[in-house]
């Protein structure tokens, strides 16, 4: 598969991933989040950008990774959400966003949902696992966050209404 584009590439444990960086709206360091009641284990907060709740999803938790306290390396990726929920991941660290023609495709029966679409060669020899930002949230998962965050918004709206009154 050769293409011309950009990854964002960061770490999860000792993996490098890659996510296009089309896909990635902004990448922030680590800010605060608040968590609203009944958050499954795999979302790490919420964020309120500029009045948008934003639920902030661990990728640890996503791949079954040993969960940990994140340390000020630690970067949430917010995706871009053009026609989609607004979402975001935190990562351990993003390392470097790179120029690439072309990865390796790998099959979509390795991974769950098919995220893992390929691996893209590095230059020190290691290869990052290409993630389909779209796939990396499973339906279930989407719908449960979207709940999350629709009862987070009206707990901000209630609040303003109160504050404005």
């Amino acid at each position: 598969m050769a293409i011309s584009s950009a990854y964002v590439l960061f770490m999860l444990e000792d993996r490098v991933c890659a996510l296009p960086h089309k896909a990635v709206r902004e990448i922030l360091p680590l800010p605060r989040l608040w968590s609203p009641p009944g958050a499954p284990a795999l979302m790490v907060g919420m964020l309120n950008l500029m009045g948008e709740t934003v639920p902030v999803v661990s990728m640890r938790a996503l791949f079954g990774l040993e969960q940990n306290t994140p340390d000020i390396y630690a970067h949430v990726l917010l995706m871009a959400w053009a026609n989609a929920m607004p979402h975001a991941f935190l990562v351990d660290r993003v390392i470097d966003v790179v120029a690439a023609e072309a990865f390796n495709p790998v099959s979509s029966e390795d991974s769950l949902n098919g995220c893992v679409i390929g691996e893209l060669p590095l230059k020190n020899g290691d290869v990052a696992h290409v993630l389909a930002a779209d796939r990396i949230l499973i339906e279930e998962e989407k719908l449960r966050l979207a709940q999350i965050q629709e009862a987070a918004r009206a707990r901000l709206t209630a609040l303003e209404r109160a504050t404005d009154a």
